[in-house]
């Protein structure tokens, strides 16, 4: 891989650090749940149990892709940026275009 792409992908991949950072900490981590279970109140709880469900859920989901892009730019430090972790082939740059922080190749992926 050249020093341009290089360049290109690490610049993409802090860029959706820092989105995936903010969307972490603009994600409320626990909603008001109250004590009243009665009437209204009881759908209003049950409408924040789902809600704080779905958040943590979305956490996770934001946690385990963050984890995947500080991965790469590890890789990008360590010169071992584009190659599948799997089987050591190159990266196909339509599956790193698609997706900067993929450390499988399409082939691995697919019979993954």
């Amino acid at each position: 891989m050249n020093k341009e792409d290089l360049k290109k992908y690490e610049e993409l991949l802090v860029k959706r650090r820092l989105e995936l950072e903010k969307e972490l900490k603009d994600l409320p981590i626990v909603t008001e749940m109250g004590t009243d279970t009665e009437g209204e109140i009881r759908e209003e709880e049950a409408d924040e149990a789902e809600e704080m469900t779905t958040n943590y859920g979305l956490r996770q989901s934001l946690r385990e892709e963050l984890g995947e892009v500080n991965k790469a730019l590890e890789n990008i430090k360590n010169g071992t940026y584009g190659k599948c972790e799997k089987c050591g082939a190159v990266i196909e740059k339509e599956v790193l275009d698609a997706a900067p922080e993929s450390y499988l190749c399409e082939n691995c992926k697919v019979n993954a």
